[in-house]
């Protein structure tokens, strides 16, 4: 469980860096903890990334649709009538997971010492729903302007 804890741990404090700094959405609560439940209720709109290798599991970045659309606004540049950022919200959540993810494989200890980690392709799913552990469970909390952000370790 150190190497999931040290996952969640680096993809939050990027993903609050992303957010804050990549998107200039600087109202995004830096602090945070990692909890272990039985059972988590997914938003909205959900990424999962599938791992395997040395760590095996999913990642999950679950946000609402208010805060997917504001996410998606500060991602492209020009204006969009509200139907068509309606559309790529749940597009923009993939990449904006892949990239921080991406971002945070190369930092993981086990990576550095040589052990393989691949990644699948981002599935995204736009209703809520709620993730039962079965053998592991983490997550963690973000707030930004009173919208969560939950991103979540689990197998």
């Amino acid at each position: 469980m150190k190497d999931e804890r040290e996952l969640l741990n680096k993809l939050t404090k990027r993903t609050i860096e992303y957010i804050s700094k990549d998107l200039a959405m600087n109202e995004v609560e830096e602090t945070f903890e990692i909890a272990n439940e039985e059972s988590l209720q997914l938003l909205d709109i959900s990424t999962q990334i599938k791992l395997s290798g040395y760590m095996e599991g999913s990642i999950v970045l679950s946000i609402s649709n208010t805060l997917a659309i504001e996410l998606a606004k500060n991602s492209i540049f020009g204006e969009l009538e509200e139907s068509l950022l309606q559309e790529l919200a749940g597009e923009n959540t993939a990449e904006i997971l892949n990239i921080v993810l991406g971002n945070v494989l190369m930092q993981l200890e086990g990576v550095k010492d040589g052990k393989s980690l691949e990644i699948s392709a981002p599935k995204t799913t736009q209703n809520s729903y709620v993730i039962k552990k079965e053998k592991e469970l983490l997550f963690s909390v973000l707030n930004y302007k009173n919208e969560n952000i939950i991103l979540g370790y689990f197998r």
